[in-house]
């Protein structure tokens, strides 16, 4: 064993620019390896000419369209979402100036500043939320102080000089960087297209962007414990809210688009810290090609949050990281406190504060550290991640007696009942773990299960998949690579033990492409291996980016924003993630019923694009209807519970409750004789629209809208 001053000079040397990683086995045996294993992934790709066709078919009409329709409305959201990412830099700089972190570069600290910003933003809407200061006008002043505030803040700060961040000395091979680049602009124009599309995916419409809607509308945060969604973080959400707010659904849109950029960016020069540009570049799209992160924002979901967030809390503790003293305390609260703004996102990444906490622990004995102090760092970051969390925690125990609504709520006295969580959990396709480890099938999808069968934001793709076996073969010298290989792995075990949700994993694929493209940049390896790595990049990237396309085409929302369709025709048909559309009720809501009308939801779980207050179930959850009626001795004191609860129409969308359930909505003979003596002499039909059967057998699509009289 050398001993540890010579293994210390030589760990240095490889910092300083020597090779940072070696294969495990000879050349030519990892190159058949590889060849092998990507002549099986691209044979299971056998529907690539069928996708390709379907892209091409896209482009004629496209081509003759390609104007946008109200290219000044597109306009004005990119400017309202670039105010809001504006405020959120100018909040974020002070604090992340506070951190003291050395060594970093201008790029890195605006990637800092934004992530802290957007997190600072978040908490603030939770507080404003809270104390009833919610409305819509009222997050625009807020916005506009904090930017005034912050922006005064911004220049009493000392201009500083921050080091560029170090990188590797050769550029690498232009025609890639070339290549790349191209590739990354085509990915973000198609990205910021999409996120132009009528928002037609359910679980936004239910909650990631119905409950900020219903909020606004109510003018604070309320409780609605018939959404079983309505217990989980929602620090995204408060940033639709906040979008919603300055630019309508446009810009509110753009802000998943925004966080996905600067979750590039970050991938980038983090990579860049470390490789060549070549390798940076190829980091850059080997993350953008994924399907799962590129879909994010067209579907309106919020992992792309908990992905920047998971990133930058690595980055700081990287970045923090000294040779000689290993993780700064800077580094440990700054990692800390993203790691606690993630788990602000989504309950899942209580993972996160893990896994950096044992890299810490790694750390420390690879220097010989033992005893107490060896937990210290992990400890503190556990803990300032727990403390930015703990405000989502204070919100259920006000809203629901239970810290961590929907979840056990037989152990909290007072929590609100009749929420299956068991039901959400299985819907979140929960790892069976007795399944998984006592049968070959089960052990078999644990390995497998990331790349098996999934499409669209679920589907990790071919690119990464392809540069697999290279994290094995390839004997990472330099500690950084070790250290995001360990986060990756532990990462891979944490929710593969826990979920079968591939995006729930989306949060160490920036980690994934980092390493990927190291393999090409810091091994030494002869021109053909060089040669057969891009081309087996470029090649898994572009046959990514044809399934990206395809999936934007069968989404058919570029044909609203090419004008070939209006949003109220398209979001009157059924769309994929879009059955049984309600949004015909929704105009006629918003058109013609009072401002201050309320509308109980019947079969209805989406309400977001509901201009006034509502009140609707969640799937998982009984229907408000149903529990109000079991409550009621007779149709009278039915009418005055609805009216009590300031109810004032009643809407039905009956094609989606016999797609969502079989059961009658009254089983009990009692309570249909209570709801139809109440029907009978208070409900007036003020809106009825039935469209021919969509398939023979099946309900007709039959929307209804009741006034309470």
């Amino acid at each position: 064993m050398a001993p540890k001053p010579l293994k210390k000079a030589f760990e240095t040397a490889l910092d300083q620019g020597a090779p940072a990683a070696s294969f495990r086995l000879p050349e030519n045996a990892c190159l058949a390896i590889a060849f092998v294993w990507a002549a099986a992934l691209l044979y299971g790709r056998r529907d690539l000419p069928e996708q390709l066709a379907t892209v091409v078919r896209m482009i004629p009409p496209a081509w003759e369209r390609w104007t946008f329709v109200h290219p000044g409305e597109h306009l004005a959201d990119l400017v309202c979402a670039g105010l809001l990412f504006g405020a959120a830099w100018l909040a974020g700089r002070p604090i992340f100036r506070a951190f003291r972190l050395d060594g970093v570069g201008r790029g890195e600290e605006l990637v800092f500043s934004l992530g802290l910003g957007s997190g600072f933003l978040s908490l603030l809407g939770l507080c404003l939320g809270l104390f009833g200061f919610f409305g819509p006008a009222q997050l625009r002043w807020a916005l506009g102080l904090l930017g005034l505030a912050a922006g005064a803040l911004n220049l009493r700060l000392p201009a500083g000089k921050p080091r560029p961040s170090p990188a590797g000395p050769a550029q690498g091979s232009r025609p890639v960087i070339v290549a790349c680049a191209l590739l990354l602009a085509g990915l973000v124009a198609i990205d910021f297209l999409a996120a132009m599309f009528p928002l037609v995916y359910y679980d936004s419409l239910v909650y990631h962007f119905a409950l900020p809607k219903l909020y606004l509308l109510s003018h604070r945060m309320i409780p609605t414990p018939l959404n079983v969604y309505a217990g989980v973080p929602m620090n995204t959400e408060m940033l639709y809210a906040f979008g919603m707010a300055v630019g309508g659904e446009g810009a509110a849109r753009l802000v998943p688009w925004g966080i996905g950029l600067t979750t590039l960016s970050a991938v980038i020069l983090l990579a860049r810290r470390y490789a060549n540009l070549e390798g940076a570049m190829l980091a850059g799209v080997l993350l953008l090609s994924c399907p799962m992160f590129t879909e994010q924002p067209w579907q309106g979901l919020v992992e792309v949050n908990w992905v920047m967030f998971g990133l930058l809390a690595i980055y700081g503790l990287l970045a923090g990281s000294h040779e000689e003293t290993g993780a700064t305390p800077a580094g440990v609260l700054l990692a800390g406190t993203f790691c606690g703004l993630a788990i602000g996102v989504k309950y899942n990444a209580v993972s996160l504060p893990i896994i950096l906490a044992a890299l810490l622990v790694i750390q420390k004995i690879e220097r010989g550290e033992r005893g107490r102090r060896m937990f210290r760092d992990a400890l503190v970051l556990v803990g300032v991640s727990l403390a930015l969390a703990a405000p989502w925690i204070v919100r259920n125990v006000w809203f629901y007696r239970n810290p961590v609504f929907p979840f056990f709520d037989e152990l909290f006295a007072g929590a609100p009942r009749g929420v299956d969580w068991r039901s959400l959990l299985a819907d979140a396709h929960r790892r069976d773990l007795t399944t998984m480890f006592t049968t070959l099938s089960g052990l078999r999808d644990y390995f497998t299960n990331l790349w098996s069968g999934w499409e669209n934001y679920n589907a990790i793709g071919v690119a990464l998949v392809l540069m697999l076996p290279w994290l094995f073969l390839t004997r990472w010298a330099r500690r950084p690579y070790r250290l995001l290989l360990a986060a990756l792995g532990m990462a891979w075990v944490t929710w593969g033990l826990s979920s079968r949700m591939p995006r729930f994993f989306l949060f160490a694929v920036p980690w994934f492409s980092i390493l990927a493209a190291g393999v090409l940049t810091s091994t030494h390896m002869s021109a053909r291996a060089k040669r057969f790595l891009r081309v087996a990049i470029l090649l898994g990237c572009c046959v990514d980016t044809v399934s990206i396309l395809n999936d934007w085409y069968v989404m058919g929302g570029w044909q609203v924003v090419f004008g070939m369709r209006r949003k109220s025709v398209y979001l009157e048909g059924s769309e994929p993630f879009y059955p049984s559309p309600y949004y015909p009720a929704m105009t006629f809501i918003n058109e013609k019923l009072p401002p201050d009308a309320k509308i109980l939801f019947v079969w209805e779980s989406r309400g977001y694009y509901c201009e006034r207050p509502f009140v609707a179930a969640s799937p998982h959850a009984p229907e408000p209807i149903a529990r109000f009626v079991a409550q009621s001795r007779d149709g009278e004191d039915l009418l005055g519970r609805l009216r009590g609860a300031g109810i004032t129409h009643v809407f039905f969308n009956y094609w989606e409750g016999d797609r969502k359930q079989r059961t009658p909505l009254f089983p009990d003979p009692r309570d249909l004789a209570v709801f139809q003596s109440f029907s009978s002499k208070h409900l007036r039909r003020v809106y009825d629209q039935q469209w021919p059967l969509p398939e023979p057998g099946t309900n007709p699509r039959w929307l209804q809208v009741y006034a309470i009289e």
